[in-house]
């Protein structure tokens, strides 16, 4: 773990119009992760944070679940290659919640549960492939499925499917892969979606009744091509999508975006655009924890860079 010079904390500064005049948006860098320092990620994929800020992180590469402390040293990793308990193919999404880690493996179905000091517990099964989860409330969580099964699902801790939420204006298989996407949820239980493959970020209710639809890049959509016989879409509009302390949306957006992979644009819970930032280095996440500090990739994934987010009024 390094930390960054004086010169590195200069600010990544960029103006932002809000309603009625001029707002800076502000990410200081303050520290930064090297894996190839000190050979802790290899390729990390998911990240998630608890309240004393410790940092979590999927490994790709090594099959393994590794926890940081807020100043990103080191503490612990766990898991390997394998179907077993505690054991993965390829992990990617962790959520963190009430000293419980939620782990998604690209491979395998369900849901792996570790404490907050790594150490498995179980694995919720679940009838569906799951590619996104978070939490609506203590007891019920929000999963996405995995393109080609169907929507949002409301399950318990046992894994238990309580309903199903529908949404999007398309119907059928189309309609299923173009309304696939990343997502987070707010304290109201409302869900945001930022779509991989148009141009679209979504607000819905956890009954999947759609609130607003706002587009960065005139509504487009992918690009496609035949793949073995289907016409499938082969860009990505949206990679990722987080909330901060206030409920703003930050959305990283892909290859329609000036800067692909490292511009995030930053919406207010109602969906107005406040702005837009660029980060450094391109990023397939982002993440926020609840202090405001954001998280991105850096060094092709075997980095992370925390920045510390500031809002200031213009003069």
């Amino acid at each position: 773990m390094k930390k960054t010079s004086a010169i590195q904390m200069l600010s990544i500064l960029i103006f932002a119009e809000i309603l009625s005049g001029q707002v800076n948006i502000q990410l200081e860098e303050v520290m930064v992760v090297d894996g190839l320092e000190n050979e802790n990620i290899c390729q990390w994929a998911g990240i998630a944070t608890d309240d004393a800020g410790n940092i979590y992180l999927t490994d790709m590469m090594e099959c393994s679940l590794k926890k940081f402390n807020k100043h990103g040293e080191f503490i612990g990793q766990t898991g390997r290659l394998g179907q077993g308990p505690g054991e993965f193919q390829k992990p990617v999404k962790v959520l963190y919640h009430n000293k419980r880690l939620y782990v998604l493996d690209l491979f395998a179905r369900g849901i792996s549960v570790f404490t907050d000091d790594l150490e498995s517990r179980n694995k919720i099964l679940t009838e569906k492939m799951v590619s996104g989860i978070d939490v609506l409330d203590n007891d019920t969580f929000v999963c996405n499925c995995t393109v080609g099964e169907s929507g949002f699902f409301l399950c318990n801790v046992s894994g238990e499917i309580l309903s199903h939420i529908q949404y999007g204006k398309e119907a059928g298989d189309e309609g299923l892969v173009l309304t696939a996407g990343d997502f987070t949820v707010d304290s109201g239980g409302n869900i945001f979606i930022a779509c991989l493959w148009k141009d679209s970020i979504i607000k819905i209710t956890r009954e999947g009744n759609e609130v607003w639809e706002r587009h960065c890049f005139g509504n487009k959509r992918s690009e496609e091509k035949i793949i073995n016989g289907h016409r499938l879409p082969v860009q990505m509009i949206f990679k990722s999508i987080a909330h901060d302390s206030r409920e703003n949306l930050w959305v990283l957006a892909g290859a329609l975006s000036d800067h692909p992979s490292r511009d995030v644009y930053i919406l207010a819970p109602n969906g107005n655009k406040l702005g837009m930032i660029t980060l450094p280095e391109a990023s397939h996440i982002i993440h926020i924890d609840n202090e405001d500090y954001l998280y991105s990739r850096a060094g092709q994934g075997t980095a992370l860079k925390k920045f510390k987010i500031v809002w200031s009024k213009s003069g």
